[in-house]
């Protein structure tokens, strides 16, 4: 993560999908943009708009094909283009974008007008590039998917009719505060992701109009954008602060413990590494004790929004966002939703010491992929809510074995919430926190178990009807 400078442009890059329908409007014939005008409800509007963008990419490829026949007519041959690269996200290190950095964060090669994947050699696999593509159209598809669920809201009120009239409040007044609130986060998501847009949008060859074909976005994605804006409160807001307090704090006293200097003996930066570091203010609150630290992260969508904190910030609370505006359910008041909050609590930029240039980074990839290639090369190991992302635990447990040094530590807070426990497509054993320990000890740990600690994971941080707490474990290993 290079310790971040300024950025200059701080105009959102709205091409295409904040003036979508209006862009497409204009494109149609008058009978059509007539019709267009006069739809009532967003769904009409959206609904229209999708006609639209499949007529327009029918038009596109119909072009395309007159244009090769051309080709092939006048040249006797057909040109071949090829097709977009894509990733799995399963390397060594992702290059991230920087704008006036100097914070050792893998970067990205600068997109073009013409973005191929060849720029960057991690993004050549077809496939890698695919999920790539999916996660940065998700962004720049945050403001048409909640827009899709407005006009859900829309229908379910006309629908109950004269029992309008007993609401409290007056239900359109929310609609509208809803969109505003998705427009606020819009906006926030557009910034993350704008160096990309090349990446997402395509432009029609005829109407000149931008937008992202439907099978760039994935429905699965929804829910992921979603999660990681929640996240944002837990990891770089002020309310977040308790959360922190009780996942974070913790494990960082008990490394302290264990090097109360961040210089070693031999004259050498004490390094620790932080698997599934989510939005990595957990490495930074590390690094800025005077530790080394590395952040490892498996999703583009956490990697892309913790670039964007680290390196890319003007001032603390640059940015405001309202997470928690996609659910109704278990609320009290009103208007709970619709709080907004303030990120960062903190600029990096400003709290990190400049010699830390080259001991403050992130790696991008599977866990195990990259660290079973660095035997004896940690200090310690700080899993945080992390071990029940594994397919198969007990190779996560002898990679961490493998790449600390000997009398290294491994500090875990966490539950045993299997990801992949109900999953038919990926393989995943589950096993019980008395297996668990078993495993450790076998595997070459001497193991140290601390009282649990009660928690939340990227909830509201104001009063809910709802709120999941984990009980999770808590323990140290040190490697004999």
């Amino acid at each position: 993560m290079k310790k971040g400078g300024k950025n200059k442009n701080n105009k959102l890059n709205n091409k295409g999908q904040q003036n979508q329908v209006s862009n497409s409007q204009s494109s149609l014939n008058p009978a059509a943009s007539q019709f267009f005008s006069q739809a009532k409800t967003e769904e009409e509007k959206l609904a229209l708009l999708e006609l639209l963008q499949k007529k327009l990419q029918e038009k596109a490829q119909q072009k395309k094909m007159e244009q090769e026949n051309q080709d092939k007519h006048q040249h006797g041959a057909q040109c071949s283009h090829g097709s977009l690269p894509s990733p799995q996200i399963s390397h060594e290190q992702l290059h991230m974008p920087q704008q006036n950095n100097s914070m050792n964060f893998p970067e990205f090669q600068e997109p073009t007008d013409a973005y191929r994947p060849e720029h960057n050699q991690f993004l050549q696999d077809e496939e890698e590039f695919k999920h790539f593509r999916q996660v940065v159209c998700s962004y720049f598809n945050y403001r048409t998917d909640s827009l899709k669920e407005v006009a859900r809201m829309e229908r379910g009120y006309h629908n109950i009719g004269a029992n309008k009239s007993y609401l409290k409040y007056d239900f359109n007044q929310r609609l509208e505060k809803l969109k505003q609130a998705i427009e606020l986060n819009a906006q926030f998501l557009d910034r993350i992701v704008e160096s990309y847009h090349d990446v997402a949008f395509v432009k029609d060859p005829v109407t000149k109009v931008e937008y992202i074909p439907q099978e760039y976005v994935q429905f699965r994605d929804i829910s992921k954008l979603r999660s990681t804006l929640k996240q944002m409160i837990r990891d770089w807001s002020e309310e977040g602060k308790i959360e922190r307090d009780l996942c974070y704090k913790p494990v960082l006293e008990e490394f302290k413990k264990h090097y109360p200097n961040h210089i070693g003996a031999d004259g050498k930066r004490v390094r620790a590494l932080f698997p599934g570091c989510g939005l990595g203010r957990v490495v930074f609150d590390f690094a800025c004790l005077g530790y080394g630290a590395q952040g490892n992260e498996f999703s583009y969508h956490m990697l892309f929004a913790s670039n964007f904190i680290l390196n890319m910030m003007n001032h603390a609370k640059e940015y405001t966002i309202s997470p928690f505006i996609h659910s109704f359910c278990n609320t009290f008041q009103e208007n709970d939703p619709f709080r907004e909050y303030k990120i960062p609590d903190v600029n990096p930029s400003d709290c990190l010491n400049p010699e830390m240039n080259d001991d403050f980074s992130m790696a991008a990839g599977e866990f195990v992929e990259i660290y079973k290639k660095q035997p004896e090369e940690w200090h310690g190991v700080c899993t945080i809510f992390f071990i029940d992302t594994a397919n198969d635990i007990v190779e996560y447990i002898k990679t961490i074995h493998k790449c600390l040094k000997p009398g290294g530590v491994w500090i875990n807070l966490g539950p045993l919430l299997y990801h992949y426990a109900e999953s038919f497509t990926e393989p995943s054993i589950e096993l019980s926190w008395d297996e668990v320990q078993h495993v450790i000890k076998e595997v070459g740990f001497e193991l140290t178990i601390h009282p649990q600690i009660k928690t939340h994971y990227a909830t509201d941080p104001n009063e809910t009807m709802m709120k999941i707490e984990y009980n999770c474990v808590f323990f140290t290993a040190v490697k004999k």
